[in-house]
């Protein structure tokens, strides 16, 4: 698990990487409920990701890159709808 925290090899950052590519998949799955419900903004949601895919591993770099594409419409979408009620 610390090896996992510190990404120090390519494994625990890979393994980091899926675990964001799975928060991702599973709030796209949930219509971003707890992104929505933490009043997470649709540019922090952005920012965030960016970041992780930035840092993330170069194995899953493409992957994660059209995943948070992806995400990032849908989220706008219901950020949008859910904030104006």
């Amino acid at each position: 698990m610390q090896q996992y925290e510190l990404k120090n090899d390519e494994e625990s950052l890979f393994v980091w990487t899926v675990d964001k590519m799975q928060q991702l998949i599973m709030g796209d799955l949930d219509d971003w409920r707890s992104y929505i419900e933490d009043d997470i903004t649709y540019d922090r949601f952005v920012e965030k990701y960016t970041d992780i895919a930035q840092k993330g591993s170069g194995y899953c770099r493409v992957i994660i890159e059209e995943l948070i594409k992806h995400c990032t419409t849908t989220y706008l979408k219901y950020y949008s709808t859910r904030r104006h009620k």
